[in-house]
């Protein structure tokens, strides 16, 4: 007797489906469950009897914050919906797949949890305006020059990205000649973030010369392996007539 029942307790195990995803009537799968940042996950959906009433919420976070609903077919055997994790509407961390119907006793809901994971490399272009400066050092007195540096930033789907994070640094910011604002700067919707590069030209300069002003570039966002970049200025210095 005690093998038996205990053969009929691993049978039982072996065949009803986890308790999170499953309610009266009402089975609910997500594949992935660890899904990608702009990636796709397939949500399955199987009604025992036709309910008067069903949707689909997908939630985030502990607090269970709504993010989309989708309205169900009343309809029994089983239905799919795709999601797209798409960058600004999901973020990466938990998720609730929750299933709402009713069988004319009330509401009930069913949960299936997933994960919105890391996404993608991000595309990082940057250029500067002008890319070469041309000043005349004054006697007893220092020149700013300046420039502007343009950063685009794009995930995976080729999306601009907003809220990213750009720090900039260079050899002559390094020196003591150069300086950046901001730093860092954040991109906006377009995924565009401005930086003002202005160096000091000292006075007294005894001879022409050609700088060039290599700069590094680093991206952050969330969801998002770092990212790099480079772009560089020119300068070129012309002796002060004395």
């Amino acid at each position: 007797m005690i093998a038996l029942a205990i053969n009929l307790t691993l049978v039982l195990i072996i065949l009803l489906p986890p308790v999170i995803s499953r309610g009266p009537g009402v089975d609910v799968q997500v594949e992935p469950k660890n899904v990608p940042l702009n990636g796709n996950a397939t949500i399955l959906i199987r009604f025992d009897r036709v309910p008067r009433s069903a949707r689909l919420e997908i939630l985030q976070g502990v607090d269970l914050k709504p993010v989309q609903t989708f309205q169900l077919s009343p309809e029994a055997g089983e239905t799919t919906v795709t999601i797209v994790a798409e960058e600004g509407l999901y973020s990466v961390g938990l998720h609730v797949a929750r299933v709402v119907t009713d069988f004319g006793g009330g509401e009930i809901h069913v949960d299936a949890p997933f994960s919105v994971v890391h996404g993608g490399e991000l595309s990082v272009t940057a250029r500067v305006a002008p890319e070469e400066i041309q000043v005349r050092s004054q006697v007893n007195e220092t020149v700013n020059v300046s420039a502007t540096i343009y950063v685009e930033v794009k995930n995976e789907l080729g999306k601009p990205v907003e809220g990213a994070l750009v720090w900039v640094s260079s050899i002559g910011e390094q020196v003591g000649m150069v300086s950046m604002s901001p730093d860092p700067a954040k991109t906006g919707p377009d995924g565009l973030a401005v930086i003002e590069w202005t160096m000091m030209i000292p006075s007294n300069l005894t001879e022409s010369r050609n700088l060039t002003d290599p700069i590094s570039i680093l991206v952050g966002a969330p969801g998002h392996p770092v990212s790099e970049a480079s772009v560089e200025i020119k300068v070129r210095i012309e002796q002060a007539q004395s």
